[in-house]
């Protein structure tokens, strides 16, 4: 049995959720509607409605081995009521042969998803004894469900992990609340829906097809992860927070030739499952045919089907294969962008400029469905590393890069074309033991600036008490950890004019609300975002070509900003408003997905509350309710955001903000808003000394039957009178966001933008707690709630 294969289907064609009882199905689906706003139907349901029992005790009550023809009358009535907009979770029960022949008769209407689940989590939810009788019932299902569907979700247990060492470096996942380990099962399968219905979740780098943010360096790393390792039980997820653009995925066909093709499969798709839950990047699945590409062909095609079947970002497609087989598969490759490539074995004395390599590029321009080329060879002598980048600059000149090109040498003799290379350079952990890559993001960095490609850059940060603030030492861990000769230093906003005569000046970030607003005059051009919250945190001296005005930053600007050409301007940025953005996005659980009825509440009405008015609007949140002790400034805050007019590409021509004001903390919430489910404090710190120190939440504004999520913005102290309520209330829902992750989080950005580098969440976090200056944080306590790793704790004792 084999469904037979659609490429695309209509645009808001809903879909199908199949799968053995205790896959997660339904919960799925509840997160589908709550972030694509389909319809959840559960067949399962009706059969309980319309028989008051389950779908499997009326079939063992009919005797049945199977859903009977009337039984499935009313699920073919199910799926003709719910033809569009709508996720159908298919029955538990019905496996048999009458079931396929409507899972087949509707498969050319309807995506069909094959939830999967390992046996054992499986049996840990329906709590069942014997795992080896659940092991067999499942394995006997999951191939009828493979048969039955066109892609394949594997939903990860992250209780289960926590049993290996795989997930040991991070304790607090054990500890963190059920809402954020639901929300990383949210972010992963919303990836793979947005994938399979042909929309991409990243934002895409103009002109090159890659799904990388615009503020990134234009040279992109990806860290090659065989299978092998990632199904390791000693496989450290920290090391994925290293620093990469995206990762590959390599399955190398020599290591698994032999094992059945089933079997592989499997291990691919947890090992795709543990990618995408803990990697925040694009997934490239690439297949290692080794020579000759002859023996392992027939695995090689069985296993690139796989790759859309299970939704992946990117995969690659070996040009060996030929011709007539590629465009045979090249229609069946649903969504993944695909990326041509050629690896020369014997590449012989000058592989770079042989004809046959010259014609194997001219071949892969043709071929259309291709979204970038990669051609690769071993290095057999230093001259070999000059010869590829004569390749590329040819083949630019030519125009047959497009839509992108990728060339370097393997190989120990290869690593400076490696270090040269811009797009997609292969990289991987600095200890890893899997890969003979020989190079790591870090090394590659130092290489650039020891050989003044990049130059070294002075970064500034401004305010009026920064003796005991931690983003110095988060930038400059940061630093240290990608091997940067940079240099951080502190000062006043007096010291702002000086500064700009810095030849090597690198950015500025204000760290007080005051100076957010002084920095203005400074600038020749400012985002949109900035203009729109009235104030300007982040400055980043413009090299190359100038421009000015309220305007998104050319590609070059990028590009240049390590460089060493002269400062010809400076363009500023507000970054507040972001990393509040992540801190909500990243705690909000799928229960409380945004939706048109959300609410969110804003206290306070300073610069950050500005910042966090506009972080709310910008998710798509259009009620938003302002406390503030001073009216006038609620007013005069609500009126400004009232009145602004956002750009439709950012919330679209429907979205109109309903803005409130809430003058008493014994007033009732508004009857007709939805109780509150995400909060931001914004109660300003001056200096050391908190203002409003003893500030909680009325419970009126506090019934929210799913919850929500606090952010704290202040930090000092770490765990505020208002954060201890929301522990309090965490069994209801409720998560608490402290104020340093919102600095880690800002700082990161800040970082990024600088040097073109993410920043290490992890390492943003652990140095924004060590040796932190609160002596009454009772650092425990407060670890354990905001999901850190103790062990962070010991090294800052």
């Amino acid at each position: 049995m084999a469904l037979k294969h659609r490429d695309i289907f209509p645009g808001g064609s809903s879909i199908v959720l199949i799968g053995p009882h205790g896959a997660g199905k339904s919960g799925l689906a509840t997160i589908a509607s709550g972030s694509m706003g389909v319809k959840p139907v559960d067949i399962e349901e009706i059969f309980r409605r319309r028989y008051g029992v389950s779908l499997a005790v009326y079939v063992r009550q009919n005797e049945n081995a199977e859903c009977s023809p009337t039984d499935l009358g009313i699920i073919r009535r199910v799926f003709e009521q719910n033809t569009e907009n709508a996720v159908i979770v298919w029955p538990s029960g019905c496996v048999g042969k009458f079931a396929y022949a409507v899972l087949e008769e509707y498969a050319q209407k309807y995506s069909i998803i094959f939830v999967a689940r390992s046996a054992k989590g499986i049996q840990q939810y329906l709590k069942v004894p014997d795992l080896s009788r659940v092991r067999q019932v499942v394995e006997l299902e999951n191939r009828v469900y493979r048969a039955s569907s066109h892609y394949e979700f594997f939903n990860l247990d992250e209780q289960e992990l926590l049993s290996s060492s795989a997930i040991n470096y991070d304790s607090s996942m054990a500890r963190s609340p059920r809402p954020l380990r639901l929300k990383r099962m949210e972010e992963s399968f919303v990836r793979f829906l947005k994938n399979i219905m042909q929309t991409s979740p990243h934002h895409t780098r103009k002109g090159s097809g890659l799904i990388i943010p615009l503020s990134r360096s234009p040279r992109t790393y990806l860290l090659n992860l065989p299978l092998s390792q990632v199904s390791s039980p000693d496989f450290d997820i920290q090391s994925l927070d290293c620093g990469a653009d995206a990762c590959q995925l390599e399955v190398d066909l020599a290591e698994v030739h032999g094992l059945p093709v089933l079997e592989i499969t499997n291990k691919i798709s947890v090992a795709y499952a543990i990618l995408t839950r803990f990697f925040d990047g694009p997934v490239v699945y690439h297949l290692h045919c080794p020579s000759p590409f002859s023996r392992y062909e027939h695995l090689y095609v069985d296993l690139l089907r796989h790759g859309p079947r299970i939704g992946v970002d990117y995969m690659t497609l070996d040009l060996k294969l030929g011709s007539s087989k590629i465009s045979s598969l090249l229609p069946f490759r649903g969504s993944p962008k695909i990326l041509g490539i050629y690896h020369d074995f014997e590449p012989g004395s000058d592989g770079w400029s042989t004809k046959k390599r010259w014609e194997i590029l001219e071949h892969a321009s043709t071929i259309p469905g291709l979204d970038g080329i990669r051609l690769t060879q071993v290095a057999n002598s230093i001259e070999d590393n000059s010869a590829v980048i004569a390749f590329r600059v040819a083949a630019i000149r030519s125009g047959l890069q497009h839509p992108f090109l990728v060339a370097y040498n393997t190989g120990s003799l290869g690593r400076w074309s490696r270090c040269e290379n811009e797009i997609l350079t292969p990289v991987a952990t600095p200890d890893s033991k899997y890969s003979d890559s020989e190079l790591s993001v870090q090394s590659i960095q130092n290489a650039l600036y020891s050989s003044f490609i990049y130059e070294r850059r002075n970064f500034y940060l401004l305010g009026r008490d920064l003796s005991t603030c931690r983003v110095p030492h988060v930038l400059r861990a940061a630093y240290t950890f990608f091997g940067l000769p940079h240099s951080t230093h502190t000062g006043s906003i007096d010291d702002l004019r000086d500064l700009l005569n810095d030849e090597f000046l690198g950015g500025v970030s204000m760290l007080n609300p005051g100076y957010k607003i002084s920095i203005a005059p400074f600038v020749s051009s400012y985002s949109e975002h900035a203009k729109n919250i009235g104030a300007i945190n982040t400055i980043i001296p413009i090299r190359g070509q100038s421009f000015e005005g309220v305007t998104t930053p050319p590609p070059d600007f990028w590009k240049q900003r390590n460089t060493a050409n002269r400062v010809v301007g400076l363009y500023g940025e507000n970054t507040d408003w972001l990393s509040i953005s992540e801190c909500i996005k990243r705690n909000l659980s799928p229960a409380n997905a945004i939706t048109k009825n959300t609410a969110a509440l804003v206290i306070g009405a300073g610069g950050m509350a500005h910042a966090a008015l506009y972080a709310l609007l910008q998710m798509g949140i259009r009620n938003v309710v302002i406390y503030n002790r001073t009216l006038s400034n609620a007013l005069a805050l609500a009126s400004r955001f009232r009145g602004l007019e956002m750009p439709e590409y950012t919330r679209g021509n429907d979205f109109h903000p309903n803005i409130r004001i809430i003058d008493s903390l014994q007033s009732d919430w508004d009857n007709d808003l939805a109780q509150p489910t995400v909060i931001v404090s914004c109660v300003p710190t001056a200096g050391t000394e908190c203002m409003n120190t003893n500030f909680i939440l009325p419970l009126q504004w506090m019934r929210s039957s799913t919850g929500g999520v606090v952010l704290e913005l202040r930090y000092r102290p770490v765990i505020t009178p208002l954060l201890q309520q929301i522990r309090e209330h965490a069994m209801r829902g409720w998560v608490g966001i402290d104020g340093l992750e919102n600095l880690a989080a800002r700082t990161a950005i800040d970082f990024e933008l600088f040097t073109g580098r993410r920043a290490p969440r992890n390492l943003a976090r652990a140095e924004a707690l060590r040796v932190y200056p609160d002596r009454n944080m009772q650092p425990p306590d407060a670890m354990r709630d905001t999901g850190m790793d103790e062990t962070i704790l010991i090294k800052g004792k």
